[in-house]
């Protein structure tokens, strides 16, 4: 009796075991189709083996983040309002140098002056008008002109008369020493009726003052970058405007938004857009092993594109230069990048960042003409 239940338990597991193997050679049979398309992205994901260090520079898997340029709004303030923004930028590959550009408070950006806002507000909405991430928002008040400046002050030629609280002229007109106490003054008040860019020209001149001769280093966070910008090769420029008189004489300036994009390309080495969308991302993936990936980011970060991350293939194919689209990518950012290099377009259902396009930079890839 003992034997005949041991022979029906082999049975039975016999059985169960030609079923879940059979189970299984289906299932193997229908993943096919699935397996063809993970072949795809072997070249992004797989990883053989095990490793006990992460790859270096050169070997396959390599990959390194692309930091943004570092993007600075310093919000000039006069008894609470502001007066005006200058966006400072420092592409230099030593930490020294940069640009300034100068923005007046008076900017209408979709129908909101800049004086209207607080200073973390405006500065967001500038950004937004320049489709470019600032990542420090620095606030220039009586009080941190004095931490900043403390008893220097600087000679210069002033243009026009600026007036003080009663009517009459606080600063006039030609040679003055502009110290900590009159410098709110000088970079915000324009006598009544006088035009706007009458204040970017005389904000220009205390800027090449600052620039020329950074006062001694100070605690605040202004000054370290003001010794940083001022230490290397350094230019201003002013905000690109178009004049509108909608709303009226002392709020007309808006953004000129064509020279406003050629003005970041030429400033921003690497741009990060304010906000989603705003600039077509992309990481770059070499599947040749010879691509001079520093060179391409740079080229495309000088046309405007926000690259995330350059890295090496697992798996080197000497394959065609191909953009990987995820599913929902914006078109126009496609048609775009795909054009700059000359990529074909592969869609690809998932890859490692759902939100950017991904460029394998074969050996046939076309460095953008800046």
């Amino acid at each position: 009796m003992s034997r005949s239940r041991n022979n029906t338990s082999r049975n039975n597991r016999s059985t169960r075991s030609r079923f879940l193997f059979t189970i299984a050679e289906v299932s193997l049979f229908a993943l096919v189709p699935f397996l063809a398309y993970l072949g795809f992205t072997t070249l992004l994901d797989t990883r053989t083996g095990t490793f006990v260090a992460d790859p270096i520079e050169g070997e396959p898997g390599w990959r390194a983040l692309v930091d943004p340029t570092p993007v600075t709004a310093v919000v000039e303030v006069e008894n609470d309002r502001i007066t005006g923004l200058t966006v400072i930028t420092q592409p230099a590959g030593d930490g020294k140098g940069g640009a300034v550009v100068l923005v007046p408070g008076t900017l209408l950006v979709d129908g909101t002056p800049l004086t209207a806002l607080d200073p973390q507000g405006a500065a967001q909405l500038l950004g937004n008008a320049m489709r470019l991430q600032i990542a420090e928002v620095l606030v220039l008040d009586e009080e941190g002109w004095f931490s900043v400046l403390d008893s220097t002050a600087y000679e210069i030629d002033v243009p026009d008369p600026i007036p003080n609280d009663a009517d009459g002229v606080l600063v006039p007109v030609g040679p003055n020493q502009i110290d900590a106490r009159l410098t709110p003054a000088f970079l915000g008040r324009l006598v009544a009726g006088n035009d706007p860019l009458a204040l970017i020209f005389r904000r220009r001149l205390y800027w090449e003052s600052l620039l020329t001769e950074p006062p001694a280093p100070s605690d605040h966070p202004f000054s370290e970058l003001l010794q940083t910008v001022g230490a290397g090769q350094s230019r201003i420029y002013d905000f690109p405007l178009e004049k509108t008189e909608i709303i009226g004489p002392e709020a007309n300036l808006v953004p000129d938004e064509v020279s406003v994009e050629f003005l970041v390309r030429e400033i921003v080495p690497f741009p990060a857009g304010a906000g989603p969308g705003d600039r077509p991302q992309v990481r770059l993936i070499d599947r040749t092993g010879e691509a001079d990936l520093y060179a391409l980011a740079a080229a495309l970060g000088r046309s405007g594109i926000e690259v995330l991350e350059i890295g090496n293939a697992w798996v080197y194919d000497d394959g065609p230069t191909e953009l990987v689209v995820p599913i929902g990518a914006d078109t126009a950012g496609i048609t775009r990048l795909s054009e700059l290099v000359g990529a074909d377009t592969v869609q690809a259902a998932d890859t490692e960042l759902n939100d950017s396009l991904t460029l394998l930079v074969g050996r046939d890839i076309i460095l953008p003409a800046n």
